[in-house]
């Protein structure tokens, strides 16, 4: 089902250029780790570049159904915005929960009979990042099935930290195949995992007690350990049942504010020549109809929970000028793209995994170019808390 977030929280991400990121970028267990040649692309945001958004294809859930129960799988989104799973060949198995933490699923006291061909859950699941970890339950929220343990693993996900439901029900495709994780990946198996925090911070997490020698990281390309927010004096934490490594700053190329955007309207350029002919009467030559949206919200001061004052100012001039390619995320955890109601359709359903409708597309991701940004940046008052901005996006 949709979010029903009426106020939710925002943030506006750049594209992630890997194309000069060519060699090692760190060294982990005493192994290198670089990018394939494929992933020295432009990214369409941070998400995609480190984790694809999704899964490889070789440990997806759809995978892992398709080792243990034959038959061709399908995970999807239905049309009411409930998380399906489909098999092409009927089959009756427990869908479960054992050890709480269902509701991230949307799945109602932890369990759901599937019987025929598909089992569709039965309420909503939970936006953002997700820890599928607690106290005493190492296993809280993780999904399993009947004779889910034939093929590995028992419980899905294998890790604590997902960045979003949409990445585990997705599987990675196009450019996002070569992402940061898949690099990883290829060394270590699932054993790293690297996400975007709805802060706006990257985290790395790395199964210790699986292999105590991931914790041995050296970065080597300083300017790809700048990029990502690092700062070279981050240490290990223990967290979620693993060892976690948490950026100091910010993401370059990433604002995500404390508090909601203040006005969110459209408007637009219907862009034409126009003559006038000889007997009084018009021609036009129409050239388009460009939609933009026209941002005002408020920029966290140092007297705020968070300061964004100079990182506006300073690091975020290389990501935030006018003609760059921007996201603008309307619901932070909600990654699909805004999809318009009268853009639906048979091919183009209200709800999917890239997808989603909720209040005629104002939640979900609104790709586009900067056309206007503020570039003076007085406090509302004295006390430094906020500052008021202005920005202009032009839909793609």
């Amino acid at each position: 089902m949709p979010s029903f977030d009426t106020s939710p929280n925002f943030m506006l991400m750049s594209d992630f250029d890997a194309r000069n990121f060519t060699s090692t970028l760190y060294t982990r267990a005493g192994s290198n780790v670089a990018l394939n040649a494929s992933g020295q692309v432009v990214f369409d945001n941070p998400v995609y570049f480190l984790n694809g958004r999704g899964q490889a294809s070789n440990r997806s859930l759809k995978h892992y159904l398709e080792a243990d129960k034959g038959g061709t799988w399908t995970i999807s989104i239905n049309s009411s915005d409930r998380i399906v799973w489909t098999k092409n060949t009927s089959e009756s198995m427990d869908i479960n929960c054992d050890f709480g933490g269902g509701a991230t699923w949307g799945l109602d006291d932890d369990y759901l009979e599937m019987s025929g061909t598909s089992a569709t859950f039965q309420s909503d699941w939970q936006r953002g990042n997700l820890i599928f970890w607690s106290v005493g339950t190492a296993n809280y929220g993780r999904i399993s099935y009947s004779n889910s343990s034939t093929s590995y693993p028992t419980y899905y996900p294998t890790y604590p930290v997902a960045q979003d439901m949409i990445s585990l029900l997705s599987v990675r495709s196009g450019n996002n195949i070569y992402c940061l994780q898949s690099a990883e990946e290829a060394l270590f198996g699932d054993y790293v995992q690297w996400v975007l925090r709805d802060d706006g911070r990257v985290m790395q997490i790395v199964n210790y007690s699986g292999n105590a020698n991931l914790v041995n990281f050296s970065w080597v390309d300083t300017a790809f350990r700048d990029r990502l927010g690092f700062s070279g004096l981050e240490s290990w934490y223990s967290l979620y049942g693993r060892r976690v490594m948490i950026a100091d700053n910010v993401m370059p190329g990433v604002l995500a504010p404390s508090r909601p955007i203040e006005d969110h309207h459209l408007a637009f350029d219907r862009v034409s020549d126009i003559r006038r002919k000889g007997d009084g009467s018009y021609g036009a030559n129409f050239k388009g109809n460009f939609v933009k949206s026209s941002l005002r919200f408020y920029l966290d001061g140092i007297a705020d929970v968070q300061d964004d004052y100079k990182r506006f100012a300073f690091e975020l001039g290389d990501y935030f000028y006018i003609g760059a390619k921007i996201n603008l995320v309307q619901e932070v955890g909600e990654s699909r793209l805004a999809l318009r109601t009268a853009q639906i359709n048979a091919s183009a359903p209200a709800y999917s995994l890239t997808h989603t409708s909720e209040s005629n597309g104002m939640h979900g991701v609104i790709t586009g170019t900067i056309t206007q940004i503020s570039s003076d940046l007085p406090f509302e008052n004295r006390i430094m808390r906020r500052i008021p901005i202005t920005l202009e996006i032009s839909h793609d």
